[in-house]
């Protein structure tokens, strides 16, 4: 077993290792300066000792052999020159490293024969020079073999069996005595040999790790496309070329969160390797386009020399590529979508920030198109954001000061009494600049900025104090955001709001839509149980629209089904929207739920709902939304002031 080993071992000595390009492609760079230059000294050296040697040798030893010598290092000259010019393949490093290492034999063995075959000639300083000559050039292969372990390796022993077999041979004291000191210069020449390999793969173990660090400081971990940083640090140098016209592609995956949220951060993960594959894939028929990762579901691609069209052409062949089904783990398909913001430059002035922001300027509006499009910035939606980071501003102050913000009331009446059941609390908000602000343009902002729970708190807090004052008992629904639901903060806000009001939990309604009930993590609807148990009914709101799935009326026992308005206004002219209307009124029949018909606004509408089988109507018909008494005449004085400004 021991032999076996001891063979085993000594063949790894000798043979080169290719488990590691990194290390292939650094022999062969090494290899590729030492060794031509190796060559060069090694034909001067040759012909030196055939010229001191031309009075005593025969020509085939002075003038044959070193020029066919000549040849051989000329040619291996010229291949390696060959190589290093052409591009650089791991396939040519393994070729050249293991050819060195294989020529070492021959080579050894030839110039030592030649050399020994000179020594028999000539006086005593011919053949010191042929002495002098052969340790000479074996330790100069050795030294540019050296990152070569093994061919070094058999240069030494080669040259040192021929050196010492011949000269001991001779009987000669003063040969043997030169013998013994070319082995003992050849281990310690053996002893350097393997330090320095050492060394040189601690050296490439260092480049590597080096590599990989900068790599990582410049690179995406999961997706493998620059970073943040990096596609910044390109996009400057980018825009310092005064020459051709920039185009940035800002790129925001629309419904990500959700499988995120839902099916995991594993799941996340593989959908982002996916998509960045998709973009990569996009990217090959742009040369001139370059990728990065901004962060989260949030990437960018910048071209060059480029046109309003090229831009506008890519941005939907992205989102039409990222909104094709994904494959998850066991075969799951999922659909996301993507929006895209663009902007062109012309490199004059810019900053890469300045850039991005309008990209994302234009990003914004592309989602208030309704997403899965893109949108080319404009100086108007500059000024659009500037408005509307002012009201944020401005919401903000008014939330803080709890001024010129108001809650109106629009009853819900039972069909059959006619008797106010419900008055749903909508949040009103009078600016000082602007007048009246419509709820569709606050509350987003009061939703993006983070200032949704303090709005909702101020809701909530003042319809349930209000109601309070009502003689006719009736509940007050109040709407809840999406984004406050799932949180945990919803249970003490609505505890909170009862607790100081006194209003009986079961006065209170909470209104939340579909699009809170997306999420599949359960967090929702446990909240809602929560509340539930607390007194307080559950309303699903504007059912029938966007996202319906009774899936959803499956995930909670609502106490109440609103059928979205625009089924009801349409009711009386389109069969379908009647055939709507009807269905949910039997299936809130069904399971025991009251169905509410919103905008009724007409007699005939009214009628028609009834005759559906709906239990609760909502509308004009029954009643604008109203301030309370407390602010009607505050409200008057705003109302002459913004005569026409819409309050809806």
């Amino acid at each position: 077993m021991k032999p076996r080993k001891l063979l085993a071992g000594a063949g790894r000595l000798v043979t080169v290792p290719l488990d590691r390009a990194d290390i292939l492609i650094a022999q062969y760079r090494a290899l590729a300066q030492q060794l031509p230059v190796m060559h060069l000294i090694f034909i001067s050296g040759t012909w030196m000792v055939a010229l001191t040697h031309m009075a005593y040798a025969p020509r085939w030893l002075t003038m044959a052999a070193p020029a066919l010598l000549t040849l051989l290092s000329a040619t291996r000259i010229l291949q390696w020159r060959k190589t290093y010019r052409a591009a650089l393949t791991i396939e040519t490093a393994r070729r050249m490293v293991v050819r060195a290492n294989r020529l070492a034999v021959p080579v050894s063995i030839v110039f030592t024969a030649w050399a020994l075959c000179m020594f028999s000639y000539g006086d005593a300083y011919a053949k010191a020079h042929v002495a002098f000559y052969m340790a000479i050039t074996a330790m100069g292969y050795v030294f540019s073999l050296r990152q070569v372990r093994s061919a070094a390796i058999i240069m030494i022993a080669i040259v040192n069996l021929e050196f010492v077999i011949y000269f001991v041979s001779t009987g000669n004291l003063t040969m043997i005595a030169v013998a013994l000191n070319m082995v003992l210069a050849s281990i310690m020449f053996m002893i350097l040999v393997f330090s320095n390999y050492r060394a040189f793969i601690d050296m490439v173990d260092g480049l590597r790790a080096e590599e990989r660090i900068r790599r990582l400081a410049h690179q995406d971990a999961l997706t493998g496309l620059p970073n943040r940083a990096s596609f910044l640090d390109q996009l400057e140098r980018s825009l310092a070329d005064s020459e051709g016209t920039l185009g940035l592609l800002y790129i925001d995956l629309d419904g990500f969160k959700l499988i995120n949220d839902g099916r995991g951060h594993y799941a996340g993960d593989e959908l982002l390797r996916q998509v960045a594959r998709r973009l990569d894939a996009q990217r090959q028929h742009s040369r001139s386009m370059s990728l990065g990762r901004i962060g989260g579901d949030e990437f960018a691609a910048l071209m060059h020399n480029t046109g309003e069209n090229e831009v506008g052409g890519m941005a939907t062949r992205l989102v039409e590529a990222l909104s094709e089904p994904y494959v998850l783990e066991k075969d799951t398909q999922v659909r996301i979508g993507a929006s895209v913001g663009c902007v062109l430059t012309v490199r004059r002035g810019e900053t890469a920030t300045t850039l991005l922001a309008h990209a994302d300027m234009a990003l914004y509006a592309a989602k208030a198109a309704g997403k899965g499009t893109f949108r080319l910035f404009t100086a108007e939606m500059e000024s659009h954001v500037r408005e509307r980071l002012r009201l944020e501003t401005e919401l903000q102050a008014a939330l803080q000061d709890e001024q010129g913000l108001f809650v109106f009331y629009q009853p819900i009446v039972d069909i059959a009494s006619r008797q106010v059941t419900t008055r749903e609390a909508l949040v009103r908000w009078y600016n000082p600049r602007r007048g009246w602000v419509s709820p569709q343009e606050f509350i987003p902002i009061a939703e993006g900025s983070g200032l949704i729970d303090q709005l909702g708190r101020f809701v909530l807090g003042r319809a349930c104090r209000e109601a309070m004052h009502w003689q006719d008992g009736a509940r007050v629904a109040v709407n809840v955001s999406a984004v406050q639901l799932g949180r945990g903060t919803m249970v003490p806000t609505i505890a909170a709001a009862i607790a100081e009001s006194g209003l009986a939990s079961c006065r209170l309604e909470i209104e939340v839509t579909e699009t809170a009930l997306l999420r599949d993590d359960g967090a929702v609807a446990q909240e809602l149980r929560e509340v539930r148990a607390m007194g307080a009914r559950i309303a699903l709101d504007d059912f029938g629209t966007g996202f319906s799935s009774l899936a959803h009326v499956r995930i909670f026992p609502f106490d109440k089904i609103k059928i979205d308005g625009s089924f009801v206004r349409d009711a009386l002219t389109r069969p379908d929207c009647a055939a709507v209307v009807q269905a949910i009124a039997d299936l809130g029949r069904n399971l025991g739920v009251t169905t509410v018909a919103e905008g009724v606004e007409t007699g005939e509408q009214l009628v028609c709902v009834t005759d559906k089988g709906c239990m609760e109507a909502q509308g004009y018909l029954f009643g604008r939304p109203a301030p309370s008494a407390a602010d009607a005449a505050r409200i008057a004085g705003f109302d002459r002031e913004f005569p026409d400004a819409a309050r809806r």
